[in-house]
């Protein structure tokens, strides 16, 4: 079973019944960019850092019976024209490429 192509609803229902962790998810996803970013150059950035620290947080939450929302634990791409704050945002533009949000 490859984690990172699973559908949303697939994955939100193995991290429910506990047969994956939000780690396990987001350590396929990133293992994927690593592979194939290369030749493909989707990804200007990739957070690995916080995606793990949040993906511990969520397996902390659900293993202590927390009530979550639907898409926690559930890795995500965002184009960059969505500001994230203190990351950068450069909607493709190289005069915006040094934009800090």
């Amino acid at each position: 079973m490859n984690l990172n192509e699973l559908t949303i609803t697939e994955a939100k229902k193995k991290l429910a019944d506990k047969e994956i962790s939000a780690v396990d998810l987001v350590g396929a996803c990133i293992a994927s960019i690593d592979k194939h970013d290369a030749d493909v150059h989707a990804f200007l950035e990739v957070f690995n850092d916080e995606a793990f620290a949040q993906a511990r947080v969520i397996d902390k939450q659900r293993t202590a019976g927390e009530e979550l929302g639907d898409l926690a634990g559930i890795p995500l791409a965002l184009k960059d024209n969505i500001l994230m704050r203190g990351k950068k945002a450069t909607a493709g533009s190289q005069i915006l490429e040094q934009h800090i949000a």
